[in-house]
């Protein structure tokens, strides 16, 4: 197995993480093919949505369990949960 220049015994930090990458490609995969794979894509967009869409979506997750958790309480235990919630959520709302 070829291991990059870089990755050289004196290099630290960042440099030994890349030489990480390089360990990590079996060597039956051609460099370009697993490139293509697992590289950035190469349209230069991020492989990953926009951060309007990850923090809609991690919001929406959490009122979720939030309210799961508020319903479970309400109907498992003595308290009021959710009409706590929706008291607050009215008082907050201006109503």
């Amino acid at each position: 197995m070829q291991i990059a220049p870089i990755c050289s015994p004196h290099h630290t930090g960042t440099r030994l993480a890349l030489c990480e990458l390089f360990l990590i490609r079996p060597a039956h995969i051609a460099q370009e093919k697993w490139e293509e794979r697992f590289a950035w894509p190469a349209d230069g967009k991020p492989p990953y949505p926009p951060l309007t869409h990850r923090v809609v979506r991690a919001v929406v997750t959490y009122l979720a369990v939030v309210l799961t958790i508020a319903a479970l309480l309400q109907a498992f235990t003595p308290f009021p949960a959710l009409t706590w919630l929706g008291k607050t959520a009215r008082m907050l709302a201006g109503g």
